[in-house]
C-alpha cells in the first residue's frame, strides 16, 4: 500500500497516535491531533511509562465523538499494544483478552514478548481501579 499522502476527509478523523520515536507527523498544522508514542519496537523498549498519557488521550478524543488512529510501522506490535492498553483500562479486561480482540480484528496484531509484559505490569496497576468501581 502506498503511504497516506492526504488527510483524511472526515472533520472527525481529527486524532492521530504515532507510536514510533521518528516517523514525521505528516499532517501536523492541519487541524489534526496527534500524540507521540516515541518507542521502537524491541522488547527492552519503555512503553509502560507512556501508557497512561497515550491512553488518556485517545479516550478523550472518543468520548467526544472523535476517531483516533493508532499506527506505527506495521501496525502490530507498537499500535497494537496501546490499542489493549484502552481496551484493558476502558472495558477490564486484561492484556491476553485486550489483544485477542484486537487479534480477531486484525489478525497480524502481536506486541512483542517486552510489550506484553509491560502490558500485564499496566493491568496490574488498573485492578485497583476496576475492582473499586464494582
Amino acid at each position: 500500500r502506498p503511504p497516506v499522502s492526504t488527510p483524511p476527509t472526515s472533520p472527525s478523523a481529527c486524532s492521530w497516535v504515532n507510536c514510533t520515536p521518528d516517523h514525521p507527523l505528516c499532517f501536523e498544522g492541519d487541524g489534526l491531533s496527534y500524540f507521540r508514542v516515541p518507542v521502537v519496537d524491541e522488547q527492552s523498549a519503555e512503553l509502560l511509562p507512556h501508557l497512561p498519557d497515550a491512553v488518556a488521550f485517545v479516550w478523550d478524543a472518543l468520548d467526544v465523538g472523535g476517531v483516533v488512529l493508532l499506527h506505527c510501522k506495521h501496525g502490530q506490535s507498537r499500535s497494537a499494544a496501546v490499542a489493549a492498553a484502552c481496551l484493558m483500562s476502558r472495558r477490564g479486561w486484561t492484556a491476553l483478552r485486550s489483544l485477542e480482540h484486537l487479534k480477531a480484528c486484525r489478525p497480524r496484531v502481536r506486541p512483542n514478548p517486552g510489550f506484553l509484559r509491560q502490558l500485564e505490569e499496566f493491568g496490574r496497576t488498573l485492578a485497583p481501579q476496576h475492582a473499586s468501581s464494582k
